[in-house]
């Protein structure tokens, strides 16, 4: 069993993101919109901003009260559309319950849309023609160069059907691997699907659902699931008793976190050289 290390993958994304920054004249910039005070987005910022100074993007950070109105989050995305110096905007997840989460996400223009979760952006990414690719599903496949499965090949299961990483994972895998089943709360026998993959992905957010029982021995295991259990961050997998039977496996933390984190860069970076590509291109 190997261990794949999700903060030395990172670490190599992050140094070949600064190299191609200092060759940029135009520095890249992360916007990032959020409404609330959760302890646990905050975290997820400070990682996010953390990452984004050791590298040389630009970090702006728009916090608004809970109670704030849709129409301030949609002025203020609206404003940062058309602010040049901005390269990416995400909106920081969950919104409070009053927020229309579709409405506001598709405020952001898809050039600049670096989480992929704007209608549009969906949709060109299902048919294969995305501006990006989203960052957990461009994370996870990082980890399958490095196991070297060959997809065309592989019988790839996905455990969770969220928006945020088991859908784009899906789609993103769908047209790459032999087959292709997908898991949900529906699902009656989970551990009779499980047991076909020769690629696992899970992504509830279930403390340690994934046992070895329900594994095929020597399937690579990505664990994208993420949630506290007894007052720390724990994944869906049982990393312990999966590891004995697992030919690869991500821990968590430091798995799928620190790779996805650096792809969302990755993406603000693609969206900087884009923009200076546009801007040469309409210059009289």
């Amino acid at each position: 069993m190997a261990i794949l290390d999700g903060r030395a993958i990172a670490q190599k994304i992050k140094n070949q993101l600064k190299r191609k920054i200092a060759k940029m004249k135009l520095k890249p910039a992360l916007a990032v919109v959020y409404a609330g005070s959760d302890p646990a987005s905050l975290s997820y910022i400070k990682a996010k901003e953390k990452t984004a100074k050791e590298i040389g993007v630009d970090f702006l950070f728009y916090k608004f009260p809970a109670q704030v109105s849709e129409e301030k989050v949609v002025s203020l995305i609206s404003g940062l559309n058309q602010n040049e110096k901005v390269s990416g905007i995400i909106v920081q997840l969950p919104l409070p319950a009053h927020l229309p989460k579709k409405e506001i996400l598709n405020a952001i223009v898809p050039e600049k849309d670096v989480d992929v979760l704007s209608d549009e952006s969906r949709k060109k990414f299902e048919k294969g023609e995305p501006a990006f690719v989203p960052p957990p599903a461009g994370a996870v496949l990082e980890f399958l160069k490095i196991a070297k499965k060959p997809l065309e090949k592989s019988s790839v299961v996905v455990v969770g059907r969220g928006m945020l990483v088991g859908e784009p994972v899906a789609a993103l895998l769908k047209q790459k691997v032999k087959k292709l089943i997908i898991c949900d709360r529906k699902t009656k026998n989970l551990s009779y699907e499980t047991k076909k993959a020769d690629i696992l992905i899970s992504a509830v957010g279930r403390p340690n659902l994934i046992k070895k029982e329900m594994i095929k021995k020597g399937a690579v295991v990505i664990d994208a699931g993420t949630a506290k259990h007894l007052g720390r961050i724990a994944g869906d997998v049982d990393f312990a008793d999966v590891s004995l039977k697992a030919s690869y496996i991500t821990p968590v933390p430091g798995g799928v976190g620190p790779v996805t984190v650096a792809m969302l860069l990755a993406n603000v970076v693609k969206a900087a050289k884009k923009a200076v590509k546009i801007c040469i291109a309409v210059k009289p």
